[in-house]
Order: C-alpha cells, then sequence, then structure tokens
C-alpha cells in the first residue's frame, strides 16, 4: 500500500505544470539569494522547454535537454553558466524523484562542458534524405523555407526567427542570399540555385520589415514572428515520412556542418 500511494504521488509530482514545479522548488530555500540564483537559472531552461512545447514536468525527455544544453552552447554562454544551469536542472529533476533524468542531465552536461562523458553521437542526413526531405515537405512552403535555409547556412533556431523579409537578397545569377542580423554584425550568406528559387517563392508574398517566417498572434491581431516550438514542428513532422524520427533544427545544422568542408565554411558558424 505504501509503495502504491508513493507512485500515486510521484505521479502526480510529474504531472504538475513546470512553472508551479519550479516555484515549489525555489520555495524551499530560505535564502532569498538561494531562490533568486536557482529562479533564474530554472525560469531559462522553463522557458526553452515551453518554446518545444513541454508544459509539465513528466513529459520531459532525455532529448529535450539534450537540445537545451546544445542550445545553451550555441548561444555562447560560459562554462560557469552552463554547469550552474546543469546543477540547477538536475536538483529539480531529484527533487521530483525523477533520477534517471537527473543523472542523464548531468551526464550530458559533462559532454557539454569538456569532461569525461561522452558526447551522444549524431548522424547527419544523408544526400538521399536531404532530397527525400525536401521532395516531402514541398506541401508546406514555410517549412520547406525553413529547411533550406538551415542546411544551406548552418544557422541556429533563434537567428531563423530574426528574419525580417527585407533579408531576403536578391543577388547575381539568381542566387539569393540571406542577411542575418547579430548583436554586434550583420553577416549574408549566398544559397545554392535551389534553395534560391524556394526562397525566393516563399518570400514573394512577404514584404519589408515584416518577419520571414510568421504566425497569427496569440494575443493581437495580425501576425507574431514564428515561435522556437513552431520552427520546430514544422521541421520534425517530416522526420517519420523520411525515416528520421530524429529530425529537428539542430540537426539540419549539424548536416550543415558536417558537409563544410573549407576553412571559410567553417568561419560562418563562429
Amino acid at each position: 500500500m505504501v509503495e502504491r500511494l508513493g507512485g500515486q504521488h510521484l505521479e502526480a509530482q510529474v504531472q504538475q505544470p513546470l512553472d508551479l514545479a519550479i516555484t515549489t522548488f525555489c520555495n524551499q530555500f530560505s535564502s532569498d539569494n538561494t531562490k533568486l540564483a536557482y529562479n533564474r537559472d530554472l525560469q531559462a531552461f522553463s522557458r526553452f522547454a515551453t518554446g518545444v512545447g513541454v508544459d509539465e514536468l513528466g513529459q520531459l525527455k532525455v532529448g529535450h535537454i539534450d537540445e537545451y544544453l546544445w542550445d545553451c552552447t550555441e548561444k555562447g554562454l560560459s562554462r560557469a553558466t552552463i554547469i550552474r544551469r546543469i546543477a540547477s536542472l538536475s536538483s529539480l529533476l531529484g527533487r521530483e524523484g525523477m533520477e534517471e533524468l537527473a543523472k542523464a542531465t548531468r551526464d550530458i552536461g559533462k559532454a557539454r562542458i569538456g569532461g569525461k562523458a561522452e558526447m551522444k553521437p549524431f548522424h547527419p542526413l544523408s544526400p538521399e534524405e536531404v532530397e527525400k526531405l525536401q521532395e516531402v515537405s514541398r506541401d508546406n512552403p514555410r517549412a520547406l523555407a525553413i529547411i533550406v535555409i538551415i542546411l544551406g547556412t548552418g544557422v541556429t533556431t533563434s537567428e531563423i526567427q530574426t528574419l525580417n523579409a527585407s533579408d531576403v537578397l536578391e543577388q547575381e545569377s539568381q542566387i539569393v542570399g540571406i542577411r542575418f542580423r547579430g548583436n554586434k554584425s550583420k553577416r549574408q550568406i549566398a544559397l545554392d540555385i535551389n534553395a534560391s528559387e524556394i526562397v525566393r517563392s516563399y518570400a514573394g508574398v512577404r514584404e519589408g520589415e515584416e518577419p520571414l517566417f510568421a504566425q497569427k498572434s496569440p494575443i493581437r491581431l495580425g501576425e507574431a514572428r514564428l515561435s522556437r516550438q513552431s520552427i520546430w514542428n514544422d521541421v520534425k513532422q517530416y522526420g517519420e515520412r523520411i525515416g528520421r524520427p530524429d529530425l529537428s533544427p539542430r540537426l539540419l545544422r549539424q548536416t550543415f556542418i558536417a558537409r563544410a568542408q573549407t576553412s571559410d565554411v567553417k568561419k560562418l558558424l563562429n
């Protein structure tokens, strides 16, 4: 009876909203500074999780943790910050009885910060899979444009979100260039002819400073920039159709990196 009730209690815990779990966890500490520190790190994770469609603790999978820590790395967060976020997240999961996921968080974290744990190998898309992906996604012009831009430039989901229609630039020989705006600099990357045609066709219905990728705003009339979750959904929905259930924007980026052969291409990633 005790074990059964304990199991019911644990199930109730993992089914609670992620934000509530974070608040409850942080409130256990008497020190205001400790509460603030944990809350800051865990709210950063909560924003990421919500963006990929995770609202409850019980929805969390190892893949979500892996993607989150990749996101931290790609954003250029310091080693100390990543270590602190790993510790905060594993502490929350451990408190909620999710020990296996807490351990996985620590193991993946060691790989990200150069520890002894081995990084989970990834398998970039083959040329045949890339071709098939573009074929099956032609029923969704927005998704197809996102796919060819990431495959052709290696940019992150965050950079896709910031693109405006005016960032699609016509160049010579029917080539389209994409302008990406960083915090301190701008860079322009040319697409190949096939990707140029796809992006030109999609972008033709959008103008000026309108978001290149948009969705209906949930809080006001008109459009808003495409959310991280929507970008993931646009890409991931085609994974099963090409036999790659692991398909994600990050896998597209890794495929670009794997195909990069020259130092000039590698410099684009820095």
